[in-house]
């Protein structure tokens, strides 16, 4: 651009900027002579939360990056506003907002999987653009790295890259070179709790039940779904979970082109588009379904220091070959009575305790057609006797998920460290 263009650019910008300050100021002292603006309460939501599943490996490696970076701001002397720091939190600004990919891949007909891959083998350029654009957002978290590594040796920002190179090795694969990303580390299986000693295998013709002494605590989970029947926990005096309103539920859904539209029409509701499938109906015939795991295996453990529950869930085979659901799936659930960090903010009384719940998928098939997954954790009354809510701790705070505004998300939630349950009202 030759310099008189960019003046003549630059000038207008100018003008435009300087008018836009002068309305601003106008407003400002016409706000200040009326009556205060009403206050929202209601969370606004990370709507962009909708593009997580593109790339799980990615967004598995931001997650523990930012986690490490947390931690080394916290406690470990890194200084945010050191260079290195400035650099590589510019790198990982924009990952979490923008997971989507490449739009636009031009194919309105290759919806089933078979149809899939052979146009994936015949080198598309609208889907190998869309997998060139996953690896280049892979390349952010390297250079992240890379600009923690410049630190002066010894510094604690050279510490946390070195923290964050097996992260990166072991989920994203790479050596951070462009386009090293691409490749895909394969998936190791989770080992299976018999090379553990301290669990025993369950049968699972009857429900599995786990005794907690050291946490005076107990489930039981239902040996058809995986799900949690019962929990009781120190001082309750009966369960969060029943039959009927089980936890941990976890559930796989497949959409038809219908639904998938109505989604789109929701969510888009202005400029209807964004999640359309056109002619799927007529390539693939994708059908609604809400399909639910079974228990292959179960093992159990109960001993000092662990109470912990872990199975191998099957969804059916047609789920994973013609739609997209894990080929292997395992839960861990450990009852424990750790503190909380919401805790305080319950009332005098209330029964605290946690429930960790690990979920991992494994090879879940790549598909084009609509599904979703969920892990099922409702509202029951508690043993206490009160109508229970969950709260989500989001960027420090306690936030009702049921209170979202429009536009915002409505069904996800980015957390920091977990949920609580507890009484309608209590803040928990």
């Amino acid at each position: 651009m030759v310099a008189s263009t960019f003046d003549s650019y630059f000038g207008a910008l100018q003008t435009w900027y300087d008018s836009q300050v002068a309305e601003l100021r106008h407003l400002g002292g016409a706000l200040a002579l009326q009556a205060p603006l009403p206050v929202v309460v209601e969370e606004m939501g990370d709507t962009w939360l909708e593009g997580v599943s593109s790339d799980p490996s990615k967004m598995a490696a931001y997650r523990r990056v930012v986690f490490l970076r947390s931690q080394c701001v916290h406690h470990g002397g890194c200084d945010p506003a050191s260079a290195a720091m400035r650099n590589a939190t510019f790198f990982l600004a924009k990952l979490p907002e923008h997971t989507w990919g490449l739009p636009s891949l031009g194919d309105s007909t290759s919806w089933t999987n078979q149809a899939l891959e052979a146009v994936l083998a015949s080198g598309n350029a609208g889907f190998t653009n869309s997998i060139h654009a996953w690896a280049e957002q892979r390349q952010f978290l390297w250079l992240a790295q890379q600009a923690l590594a410049a630190a002066a040796e010894g510094t604690p920002e050279q510490a946390l890259s070195q923290a964050i190179l097996p992260v990166l090795r072991s989920t994203i694969g790479g050596d951070g070179t462009p386009g090293s990303t691409a490749r895909i580390p394969p998936v190791v299986p989770a080992p299976a709790p018999a090379q553990d000693s301290r669990y025993i295998a369950a049968s699972t013709s009857v429900p599995i039940a786990l005794q907690c002494p050291g946490a005076a605590a107990s489930l039981v989970m239902d040996h058809v779904t995986g799900a949690v029947s019962q929990l009781q926990l120190a001082g309750s005096t009966g369960s969060f979970a029943s039959e009927e309103a089980p936890l941990g539920l976890l559930q796989y859904e497949t959409y038809d082109q219908n639904q998938t539209e109505a989604v789109g029409k929701q969510y888009n509701y202005q400029n209807f588009g964004l999640f359309d499938k056109p002619n799927v109906t007529a390539n693939a015939n994708p059908q609604a379904q809400t399909l639910y795991p079974t228990v292959a295996s179960a093992w159990v453990a109960s001993g000092p220091g662990l109470c912990s529950v872990v199975a191998r869930l099957d969804f059916p085979p047609h789920s994973v070959s013609y739609y997209g659901a894990p080929a292997v799936t395992w839960v861990n659930i450990t009852v424990g009575s750790d503190s909380m960090q919401h805790q305080s903010s319950m009332p005098t009384g209330t029964t605290t305790g946690t429930v960790k719940v690990t979920l991992t998928m494994l090879n879940a098939t790549r598909t084009r057609l609509s599904q979703s997954m969920h892990l099922l954790f409702p509202s029951i009354p508690t043993p206490m006797g009160q109508n229970g809510t969950w709260t989500l701790e989001k960027l420090g705070q306690p936030v009702d998920p049921h209170t979202v505004m429009l536009n915002g998300s409505q069904w996800q939630h980015g957390i920091s460290s977990g949920a609580v349950f507890g009484p309608a009202g209590s803040g928990a």
